[in-house]
C-alpha cells in the first residue's frame, strides 16, 4: 500500500469512527442490557485498528526524530561529514599511493600530509615498522577505497609543511572525515600544530573514544607515556613524555619548560616559540613550574638535551 493509500485509509477511518468517549458510553449502556449494538460491532474493529496504527506511527516518528536529532548533534559537535553544499567547495583528487597512515601521494604527484593526526611510522628503507603502522596504512587505504580512490581535500591556514608536503583534511566521497575514522580506531594520535587547527575538537573527541576503549595505540605498552628520566639522546621522533616541570626559562625566541631529570640522565625540555604564544595564556605558562605534565610531539636533540616543540596548549596535559 502506498503512502497516499495509507493516508486515504486513515482519513476514512477517522471520519467513520465516533469519538472514543461516545463509543465507551454506548458500550456501557449496551453492556448493562447484555447486548452489543450493530454500531459497536461495526466501529469497534475500526477504532482498534485506528488507535493501533496511530500508536505505531507515533513510535516510528519518535524514533526517526531522535535519530535525526542525534545525527544533527554529532555533525554540530564533531564535523565527521560535511553538508552536501560544503562538499562542492572541496578539491577532488585521485590517490595513486598510500605511503603510511597519515601520508598519501596523489596521481598529480603531490604528497599530502593529513592534518591533525600522527600515525605509527613505517621505515620503508629498513623494513622496520612501529607497532600498528601497517594497520594504520591499511585502514587509510580501506577508507579511500570505499570511494574508488577518489577523495576530497580541505586546506587550512598553512598549505605546506617544512618538508614541502601539502597539508589537508581529507574526506572520502561520502563526506566522511578520514582522520576522524583513524583516530576513533586508535590508529594514531591527535596533534595540534598551529595555525592548522580546523576540526581540532572533532579529532580530539575521536581520539578520546579510542582511549576510553583502549583501542590501538592506547592498548599497547609500547605507546605509553615515557618518563623523561628514561629518555636518551637517541630517542627521537614522535613521543608522549611525562614528568615534572622544574623551571621555566625565557630566551629571545622561545619559552623553555625544563623537566626535572636525574643528574645522570638526559636533560629534556618543552619549547614554546614566541610566534606561537598567542595560543597560550601567559599566566598559564608561568604557573606550569612544579606541575606534572604529559606532552606529545616530536623529540629532537638540541645542544646536548632533548627538546620537544609545543605548538598549542592542547599538546600538554597537566595533572
Amino acid at each position: 500500500m502506498t503512502r497516499v493509500q495509507w493516508f486515504i485509509f486513515l482519513s476514512w477511518v477517522k471520519t467513520q469512527a465516533p469519538p472514543v468517549g461516545a463509543y465507551s458510553r454506548a458500550s456501557q449502556i449496551n453492556r448493562k442490557k447484555g447486548v452489543l449494538s450493530q454500531d459497536a460491532l461495526f466501529y469497534r474493529p475500526l477504532l482498534i485498528t485506528y488507535h493501533l496504527i496511530n500508536t505505531v506511527i507515533a513510535r516510528i516518528s519518535l524514533i526517526i526524530l531522535l535519530a535525526v536529532l542525534a545525527s544533527a548533534a554529532v555533525r554540530a559537535e564533531c564535523d565527521l561529514s560535511l553538508e552536501r553544499t560544503a562538499l562542492k567547495t572541496l578539491q577532488r583528487a585521485s590517490v595513486a599511493r598510500v605511503i603510511d597512515g597519515d601520508t598519501i601521494r596523489l596521481e598529480d604527484n603531490r604528497l599530502i600530509r593529513l592534518i591533525g593526526i600522527n600515525t605509527p611510522e613505517i621505515d620503508h628503507e629498513s623494513g622496520q615498522s612501529e607497532p600498528l603502522a601497517k594497520h594504520a596504512r591499511d585502514a587509510l587505504l580501506d577508507v579511500i577505497s570505499q570511494s574508488r580512490n577518489r577523495i576530497m581535500l580541505q586546506v587550512d591556514e598553512d598549505l605546506q609543511d617544512h618538508h614541502g608536503r601539502w597539508l589537508a583534511h581529507a574526506y572520502n566521497l561520502n563526506g566522511v572525515n578520514i582522520q576522524a575514522v583513524l583516530l576513533q580506531r586508535g590508529l594514531g594520535y591527535w596533534i595540534a600544530i598551529a595555525p592548522n587547527l580546523k576540526n581540532m575538537p572533532c579529532y580530539r573527541k575521536q581520539e578520546q573514544i579510542a582511549r576510553d576503549k583502549g583501542l590501538g595505540v592506547w592498548g599497547l605498552h609500547y605507546y605509553q607515556p615515557q618518563p623523561v628520566g628514561d629518555l636518551t639522546l637517541n630517542e627521537t621522533g614522535f613521543r608522549l613524555v611525562h614528568g615534572r616541570i622544574a623551571a621555566v626559562h625565557y630566551s629571545a625566541q622561545s619559552i623553555w619548560l625544563k623537566f626535572d631529570t636525574p643528574d645522570t640522565g638526559t636533560n629534556v625540555a618543552l619549547r614554546i616559540q614566541k610566534s606561537d604564544l598567542n595560543y597560550f595564556d601567559g599566566q598559564y605558562v608561568r604557573q606550569m613550574q612544579n606541575k606534572t605534565v604529559t606532552a606529545r610531539g616530536w623529540l629532537y636533540p638540541y645542544k646536548g638535551q632533548m627538546v620537544m616543540r609545543v605548538h598549542h596548549p592542547a599538546a600538554m596535559h597537566l595533572e
